[in-house]
């Protein structure tokens, strides 16, 4: 089949977003597919673009033995909301004129957030004769309201009709949260149109692994509490920070927080008022550096702020922790509470709860043999649930019995 995938994000840039696409399409790579990505040119997180991209509107590469077209993208550092806006809205043009260069396809597959890469799926799909499959990754407006971004009005109500037409337009919509399910349904979406791709892990790529980490930053007998991904309005870094602070007694205690985002400039003044001498704050790693930094930690922290919005999420880092075999403290309720209780795999917290997190940090520190025990369980969990190699298998089903 002629697969054709449009994404804002793609490697090298970095992130949850890339990450997934890249997985499923080398999932997909060997099984007789011709396979094209269409992207914006990588710049993300340092919003430094490379001089062989600023020369030309279109460039197409390989990357990784996968075909590329890379259009032109307006560079913002995303700090308000018409940064953000001008940045999707500019690659939607530019990926629109660019899929010129790109054959027809049988199937056009746009990942969203954010809509306007929705919007370009849509209208490429009618160009290029293909069915169209959106893939969300995340509800918008719902979670942009729920973070502040944008308040119910005129903006709110021309992105919920995109929203809605762009669902009724998909031949198949994915969802990566079994619980978005629900809410699309409620818009008056037919179910069988919707299809679970979870986020999951490259259980390949993330398992544990021994490294110098620790020795290379002077960690070693240290007990490491790791955070890494985005630091955004979700995942309310200041309650991090606030456990650290009630931790400082405990001389061995390390939180390390590596990643970029809306929020890293704010923390990083916080934590200096604060006081917050234990935290380590490191920048954004190359994503081939992460297994080893994850394997270093005795213990991955998965929050986000207390809002019901969260109720259905599942954020792939905690796969990705869990395949490395490290024990998470996940402070999201709902579904992520719920995995949690079936894997094994680590302790739940309230969201923004800082007793109970420092009780369950506590709890690693004090016994580290639970906290293995713990790992090991996720590995297997999430190899049998998952592993995004067989979530590639079950994708490729689909749109072969849709094909048939």
């Amino acid at each position: 089949m002629k697969l054709m995938f449009i994404t804002q994000y793609f490697p090298p840039e970095v992130g949850a977003a890339a990450s997934r696409i890249f997985d499923l399409i080398q999932g997909l790579k060997n099984r007789n597919h011709e396979i094209i990505v269409l992207s914006e040119y990588p710049h993300y997180p340092s919003n430094f673009v490379d001089r062989k991209y600023r020369d030309s509107f279109f460039i197409k590469e390989n990357y990784q033995s996968i075909s590329v077209i890379r259009s032109y993208v307006y560079v913002s550092e995303r700090k308000n909301f018409f940064q953000r806006t001008f940045l999707y809205i500019s690659f939607m043009f530019s990926g629109i004129i660019g899929s010129k260069h790109i054959p027809n396809a049988e199937f056009v597959i746009a990942t969203s957030p954010p809509p306007t890469v929705g919007i370009a799926g849509w209208l490429i799909s009618r160009i290029k004769h293909g069915k169209f499959v959106l893939d969300i990754r995340d509800l918008w407006p719902e979670s942009v309201l729920a973070l502040g971004a944008i308040k119910k009005g005129i903006v709110y109500s021309i992105l919920k009709k995109i929203e809605i037409y762009l669902y009724r337009k998909a031949d198949i919509i994915t969802i990566a949260i079994p619980g978005f399910r629900y809410h699309i349904m409620d818009l008056g979406i037919p179910g069988n149109k919707i299809i679970d791709l979870p986020n999951g892990a490259n259980t390949n790529f993330f398992f544990r692994k021994d490294s110098d980490i620790r020795k290379k930053f002077g960690w070693d007998g240290k007990f490491l509490v790791l955070f890494s991904g985005n630091h955004g309005l979700a995942q309310g870094l200041d309650t991090i920070l606030k456990v650290a602070v009630g931790l400082r007694n405990f001389n061995d205690i390390y939180f390390i927080m590596i990643g970029d985002g809306v929020e890293k400039k704010r923390i990083i003044k916080l934590k200096k008022k604060m006081g917050a001498s234990n935290v380590i704050m490191l920048d954004k790693q190359p994503r081939e550096a992460m297994p080893s930094f994850i394997s270093s930690a005795d213990v991955c922290l998965v929050p986000l702020i207390n809002h019901p919005l969260f109720l259905n999420a599942l954020p792939s880092k905690m796969f990705e922790y869990m395949a490395c075999e490290r024990p998470i403290i996940v402070s999201i309720s709902g579904e992520a509470q719920q995995l949690i209780k079936h894997s094994k795999a680590g302790i739940f917290v309230p969201p923004e709860d800082v007793n109970e997190m420092e009780k369950a940090i506590l709890t690693l520190y004090r016994n580290r043999d639970i906290g293995i025990a713990m790992g090991k369980r996720g590995r297997k969990y999430v190899d049998k649930y998952f592993n995004r190699k067989k979530l590639a298998d079950r994708f490729d089903h689909m749109l072969q019995s849709i094909i048939d």
